[in-house]
C-alpha cells in the first residue's frame, strides 16, 4: 500500500513540474506574440522579426510538450496516435506567428531596399550589385509570398519565401552599412581630411574594394568587419586632423603675436601652451591638445592678439582689369600666390558656366577660397576691410623645442641684451645676395592666358563702364 501511495505521489509531483514547464513555454510564447504584434503595428520591423522568431522557440517546445506527453484518443489511426485539441491549437498559433515573421521580413527586405536607394546605393560602383540582388531576391519571394495568400496555403509552406526574404535584408544591410561608410569617406575628401591618393586613402580604397568582392559572395561577416575598420580608420583621421588644425590655428594666433611685439610673459606662457599642444598631439590625446590651443588662443585674446581670420569666399568683380583666378590667387587675403590659381578652379569648375575653361568667370559669380595653408577662414571678402595677413604663411606649425627656462617678466636685475654695432660685423658674415633680373627664370613666371574675343561667349554678363577702384 506504501509503495502504491509513493508512486502515485511521483506520479502527481511529475505532472504538475511537466504542467508548470508547459504552462511556462506558453506564457512566454503569448508574450512575445504580443510583442511582435505590437513592434509590427508600430512598423518596428526589426523588432518584429526578432521577437516572433522568440516568440516561435516557445512556441515550437510547447507543441513538443503537448506531443510528448498529452494523452491519446482512445481510438488509434492506422498513421498513428490522433493528437488532441490542444496541440491542434498550439500549432495554428504558431502558424499565426510564422504569418506574421514572413510579413514582417517582407517589410524590412522593402524598407532596406529604400533606404539603400536612398544613400545613393544603386548607382554607387561598390554597392549597385549589392542594390540589383537584393531588389531581385525581394522581388522574386515577394511574388510566391503573395500567392500563398491568394491561395490561403501561407501556414502550409513558408520556409523558402521567408529565407528570401532574409537573405535580400543580409544583403542590403551589409550594403547599407558600406555606402553609410562611402558617405562618410566622400565627406571627408571634400573636406581635405583625407588626402587624395596618399596612404589612408589607398588603405581605405583597398577596404572598400576587399568588402565589395565579399558582398557578392555574401560573406556579410566579413564585408561588416571591414566596414568597421575604415570607419575607425576614418574617426582617427578626422580626429587628428580636427587637433592639428586647431593646434595650427593656436600657432597662427601666436606668430600674428610675435610679430606685433608680444612681450616676454605673455610669450613664454603661450609658448610652453603650445610645446604641451604638440606634444599631446603626438600621444593622440586629442582633447588635451584642444585644450592647451584654446588656452593659447583665449590667452592672445585676452590680450589684443586676435586669430586671423581671411575670407572663404570671393565674389567676382569688375575691375579696371576684370577678374581672373590667377589675379584673384594673388590677392594677399587669398594665397598671395597667382600659380596657385588652380587650387580655386579644382573647388569651383562646377559651377562654372564652361567647366573646362578656368578663363571663363563671371562677375558677381560666388568663389569658395579652399583652405590651402596655415589659416582661418570664414565668410565672405568685404572690400575696403583690412585683413591681418600673417608673414610667411606655412602649411603646418613648425616642430616646438622645450623651453630651457621659463620665460619670466624682465626686471631691472636682468641683464639686457647687449645691441648690435657696426664694431661687431666681421668680414666674415655673409652679406645678403641680391636679386637681379638674371636670377629669374622663365620657368618661375606664370604667363596669365590673355583674354580674346574668341573666349568671350554670349553666356557672359556684359561690361558696364563703371568709376571702381582696384583693391
Amino acid at each position: 500500500m506504501k509503495k502504491i501511495l509513493i508512486c502515485l505521489c511521483c506520479f502527481a509531483l511529475s505532472f504538475t513540474l511537466f504542467a508548470q514547464e508547459n504552462n511556462s513555454n506558453y506564457d512566454n510564447f503569448l508574450e512575445y506574440k504580443a510583442l511582435a504584434e505590437e513592434s509590427f503595428n508600430a512598423a518596428d520591423y526589426t523588432k518584429s522579426i526578432e521577437y516572433a522568431q522568440t516568440a516561435l522557440e516557445y512556441g515550437n517546445s510547447s507543441l513538443a510538450d503537448l506531443e510528448n506527453n498529452a494523452p491519446m484518443d482512445q481510438v488509434a489511426q492506422a498513421d498513428g496516435a490522433t493528437p488532441t485539441d490542444e496541440t491542434t491549437k498550439m500549432q495554428s498559433e504558431i502558424d499565426e506567428v510564422k504569418s506574421l515573421s514572413s510579413e514582417a521580413l517582407a517589410k524590412k527586405a522593402l524598407e532596406n531596399i529604400k533606404e539603400l536607394e536612398s544613400l545613393g546605393g544603386n548607382t554607387n560602383a561598390y554597392t549597385k550589385n549589392a542594390y540589383a540582388d537584393s531588389s531581385e531576391i525581394y522581388k522574386m519571394f515577394n511574388d510566391e509570398y503573395s500567392n500563398s495568400l491568394t491561395n490561403s496555403n501561407f501556414s502550409l509552406d513558408n520556409t523558402s519565401y521567408s529565407t528570401g526574404f532574409q537573405n535580400s535584408i543580409y544583403i542590403s544591410t551589409s550594403a547599407i552599412g558600406m555606402k553609410e561608410s562611402i558617405n562618410i569617406y566622400d565627406s571627408l575628401k571634400k573636406e581635405n581630411i583625407i588626402v587624395k591618393n596618399d596612404t589612408n586613402d589607398a588603405t581605405i580604397t583597398e577596404i572598400y574594394n576587399s568588402s565589395m568582392a565579399s558582398l557578392a559572395d555574401h560573406d556579410f561577416n566579413t564585408v561588416d568587419s571591414n566596414i568597421e575598420k575604415a570607419n575607425n580608420l576614418m574617426n582617427n583621421i578626422k580626429d587628428y586632423t580636427i587637433s592639428e588644425n586647431i593646434h595650427n590655428l593656436a600657432y597662427l594666433t601666436y606668430k600674428n603675436a610675435l610679430d606685433n611685439k608680444l612681450d616676454a610673459t605673455l610669450k613664454g606662457k603661450a609658448y610652453n601652451m603650445l610645446y604641451q599642444s604638440q606634444e599631446a598631439l603626438s600621444m593622440k590625446n586629442y582633447e588635451e591638445v584642444k585644450s592647451q590651443s584654446m588656452a593659447v588662443i583665449n590667452l592672445l585674446a585676452e590680450n589684443s592678439y586676435a586669430t586671423p581670420i581671411l575670407p572663404k569666399y570671393y565674389k567676382v568683380r569688375l575691375l579696371k582689369r576684370r577678374d581672373s583666378l590667377s589675379r584673384i590667387s594673388g590677392y594677399n587675403f587669398v594665397y598671395d600666390d597667382i600659380k596657385q590659381w588652380n587650387e580655386i578652379y579644382q573647388l569651383n569648375k562646377d559651377s562654372m558656366v564652361n567647366p573646362a575653361n578656368p578663363n571663363l568667370i563671371e562677375p558677381d559669380q560666388l568663389l569658395e577660397i579652399p583652405t590651402k595653408m596655415l589659416e582661418l577662414r570664414d565668410g565672405e571678402y568685404v572690400v575696403n576691410k583690412e585683413y591681418l595677413i600673417v608673414k610667411g604663411r606655412a602649411t603646418e606649425a613648425p616642430i616646438l623645442e622645450p623651453l630651457a627656462v621659463r620665460l619670466e617678466p624682465a626686471t631691472d636685475d636682468m641683464v639686457a641684451e647687449e645691441p648690435v654695432t657696426d664694431e661687431m660685423v666681421t668680414d666674415e658674415m655673409v652679406a645678403e645676395e641680391p636679386v637681379t633680373d638674371e636670377m629669374v627664370t622663365d620657368d618661375d613666371m606664370v604667363v596669365e592666358e590673355p583674354i580674346t574675343d574668341e573666349m568671350v561667349t554670349d553666356e557672359e554678363v556684359t561690361i558696364v563702364e563703371v568709376e571702381v577702384t582696384e583693391q
